[in-house]
């Protein structure tokens, strides 16, 4: 059975793929030049350890913020609730987290 936790590390998985923590970076960020045998192993190391990337060292890695910001004007427009929820989900999916403002004061 998978154990799944948040203190599976890329060294952790490199060892159980029988591979170099460097490998397994490159698995996860999609770079090229990785066999699809060893990208297969690293994804199959990565699901049975239970691995989850963590967003914050990612971030501090590449120095890149994955985030959006929403900022939207006047909260009752009636889409706005499915406006807000659809880019919620495609953020998510794509790795990135979201801040959303509403804007009180906007010129018109």
């Amino acid at each position: 059975m998978a154990r799944v936790t948040n203190d599976v590390t890329i060294r952790d998985v490199a060892k159980h793929a029988g591979v170099s923590a460097k490998t397994v970076s490159r698995v996860i960020n999609e770079e090229p030049f990785v066999r699809d045998s060893t990208r297969a192993k690293v994804l199959q190391a990565i699901n049975e350890l239970g691995f989850v990337v963590d967003l914050s060292a990612k971030r501090l890695a590449t120095g890149q913020a994955y985030a959006i910001g929403l900022i939207y004007h006047n909260a009752s427009w009636h889409y706005i609730l499915e406006v807000q929820k659809a880019v919620l989900q495609a953020a998510r999916e794509a790795g990135y987290s979201t801040v959303m403002l509403p804007c009180d004061v906007c010129a018109e």
